[in-house]
């Protein structure tokens, strides 16, 4: 594998990722460069999977502690971010893109914990249970024949 974890995700990749990061302070601009790659070769969301994808000097012990802590930090930077990715995603998006939306729901009934919970239907059971709303917008490209994840958003109360 190579030094540099962003190196082997191809130069548009890097493109993407410097555009996505463009206006952020360099640590937050890191963590967000280390942490997607380190999601997309894991392909999964454990942190100390992450963490072991992204070759660097340090331990994966220290790697994961700083994701924590990135994580835990107030996240004021997101904004920016969200930003960037709609501005990017602007770009690709004419007059004639069709998109389509999923509304759905996530029934979580044994919840008690878990933040910002809504009043969600579960179908198995017929009734009102905690659980959390979710937005999803696909993009279709008729002219290029493809279909992409536009945005996923979890809608709380």
């Amino acid at each position: 594998m190579s030094n540099n974890i962003i190196s082997t995700g191809g130069k548009v990749f890097q493109k993407f990722l410097s555009q996505l990061t463009s206006d952020l302070t360099k640590p937050n601009a890191r963590f967000i460069r280390e942490f997607l790659c380190g999601v997309l070769f894991s392909d999964n969301l454990v942190l100390t999977n992450i963490a072991a994808k992204v070759p660097c000097a340090g331990k994966l012990t220290a790697i994961a502690k700083r994701f924590r802590r990135q994580l835990a930090a107030r996240r004021a930077y997101l904004e920016k971010l969200w930003s960037n990715y709609l501005s990017l995603l602007h770009r690709r998006v004419d007059t004639d893109s069709t998109f389509i939306v999923d509304l759905s729901d996530s029934a979580k009934p044994y919840a008690r914990k878990m933040e910002c919970l809504a009043w969600v239907r579960d179908g198995d059971k017929d009734r009102l249970v905690p659980g959390y709303w979710s937005m999803e917008v696909y993009w279709i490209d008729l002219l290029r024949c493809s279909c992409a994840d536009f945005v996923r958003v979890l809608c709380t109360k």
